[in-house]
């Protein structure tokens, strides 16, 4: 399993600020140069010590569930500041929640080799969405928020309702 130079890409522009020389030597300490020149892909476990380093740098004193939802949101959010993500989060906006979060299934693959994932109505605006490989479900807790509040969706909602060692499902709501 490993994680592609597209989420340290991400991680780094989230971190923003609070990468500063120590943090950089701290990433470098476990093998991410984040101003060098990044690998095509990382370990699953360099990814996992990177999330839990940028939730102490993002929410010190959090606890990790806080600060990994922060990592999750500031991650969405610092993507949606750039060219790319605003043309994506203007279409997504277009094309309404329920199609935007199977576009935000496929874009979790993107970032690495091993992300699956299903979405399924359970209710009337009430989905379920299972991903695997989860160690932190509140970073993905924040990513998916931080999704829905770009889209438009201000009353969105995103509540872990289960996680152990093959995923975590999620329960997704929104007001259209």
């Amino acid at each position: 399993m490993v994680v592609f130079a597209s989420a340290y890409e991400s991680l780094r522009r989230a971190l923003g600020d609070a990468l500063d020389v120590p943090a950089l030597e701290r990433f470098r300490a476990h093998g991410v140069d984040l101003f060098g020149r990044l690998k095509v892909a990382y370990p699953y476990q360099t990814w996992i010590e990177s999330l839990r380093l940028a939730a102490e740098l993002l929410a010190p004193g959090a606890s990790e569930e806080e600060a990994t939802y922060v990592v999750g949101r500031r991650i969405l959010e610092s993507y949606a500041e750039t060219v790319i993500g605003k043309a994506t989060f203007g279409v997504l906006k277009i094309i309404g929640p329920l199609r935007g979060f199977n576009q935000i299934r496929r874009s979790l693959r993107t970032t690495n080799n091993y992300s699956q994932s299903t979405f399924t109505e359970v209710g009337p605006g009430v989905f379920h969405l299972w991903c695997s490989h989860v160690t932190f479900p509140h970073y993905y807790r924040g990513v998916f928020e931080a999704g829905m509040e770009l889209t438009g969706q201000k009353n969105g909602r995103a509540r872990l309702l289960s996680h152990d060692e093959a995923g975590a499902t999620f329960e997704i709501r929104w007001n259209e």
